[in-house]
Formats: C-alpha cells, sequence, structure tokens
C-alpha cells in the first residue's frame, strides 16, 4: 500500500498532466488560442497567488514538525500551499473551462495527489485545501470573466447591426 501511496504522491502528476495535454490537443486544437488564454490566465495567476499565500501563511512540512521521516523525499521549505497539487488543480481548471466533465476528473486527481502527499507525511491538509481554494477561485475568475467579454463583445455587434439596420440608407 505504501508503494502505491509513494507513487501517486510523488509521480502521478506527470501522466495527468500529459494526458490532459494530449486531450486538449486532441478534442480543442482548433480553440488553441483560447486554450493558450486558459493556461496563461489560470495557471499564471494560480502560480502567483501561490506565491503570495506561501509569504502570509507559514505551515511547516509535518516531518519538520514531527522529526518523523517521510515516506517520499520532501522539500525543506513552508509546505504552504502543495505545488504538486496546485499543478494538477489548474490542469483540471483550464479543462474545466473546455470540458467539465474531464475537469472534474483531474480536480479529482490533484485532490487525490494532496491526499496521498498529506499520507507520505510532506504536507498538511492546509496546504492541499489552499493549493485547491486558489485554482478554484482563479478558474471562476477566468469562467466569469469570458463570460462577461463574449456577452459584452456580442451585445456590442448585434447593437451596431441593429443600429444599420434602423438607419435610412
Amino acid at each position: 500500500m505504501n508503494e502505491v501511496i509513494k507513487v501517486v504522491a510523488q509521480y502521478l502528476y506527470v501522466p495527468v498532466i500529459l494526458g490532459a495535454l494530449l486531450f486538449a490537443v486532441i478534442f480543442y486544437r482548433k480553440r488553441l488560442i483560447e486554450l493558450g488564454l486558459a493556461t496563461l490566465f489560470i495557471g499564471g495567476l494560480s502560480y502567483l497567488l501561490s506565491k503570495v499565500g506561501a509569504q502570509l501563511i507559514s505551515d511547516p512540512r509535518p516531518f519538520i514538525q514531527t522529526g518523523i521521516a517521510p515516506l517520499i523525499p520532501g522539500a525543506l521549505d513552508n509546505g504552504f500551499p502543495s505545488d504538486h497539487t496546485l499543478l494538477v488543480a489548474a490542469v483540471g481548471g483550464i479543462l474545466f473551462y473546455f470540458n467539465w466533465k474531464a475537469g472534474l476528473v483531474v480536480w479529482f486527481l490533484a485532490l487525490l495527489i494532496g491526499l496521498a502527499r498529506v499520507y507520505a507525511g510532506v504536507h498538511h491538509l492546509l496546504d492541499i485545501a489552499g493549493s485547491l481554494v486558489i485554482v478554484l477561485a482563479v478558474t471562476a475568475l477566468f469562467i466569469l470573466g469570458r463570460q462577461l467579454w463574449q456577452k459584452n463583445g456580442l451585445s456590442r455587434r448585434t447593437s451596431q447591426a441593429n443600429q444599420g439596420a434602423s438607419e435610412p440608407r
């Protein structure tokens, strides 16, 4: 059992990210610019907010606090937030924008990875929850922003078309 936890905690993020990238390219290649925009916004802002959060919240890793050796190697830095969880959750957020079912699957995998890292003794639940909250908030902001932008863009085009149609030629 511990061997499975070690693999999930340490390495599962790699195939999840590669699989999500392959999924996105196969099914959404006609929307690569939008995919890039979502990646830059969700990934970039999540990363920046995680750095701010790390400055605001000090959460020494469990093995530093307890002296109990972790199942996997862990950095001797602040554990908040979990980088592994944040990265996979950000990929889930990007996918959620395009396909909510695929996004939920990846978010579930981010949670699984995070919980495995807690079990392995390299993070606290706070670190995992922090990563998920950051990404969920940024994803919601991106989706809301895109909806407002599309609504305003469409309403401008519609009103311009209506004005043009009502004016005498």
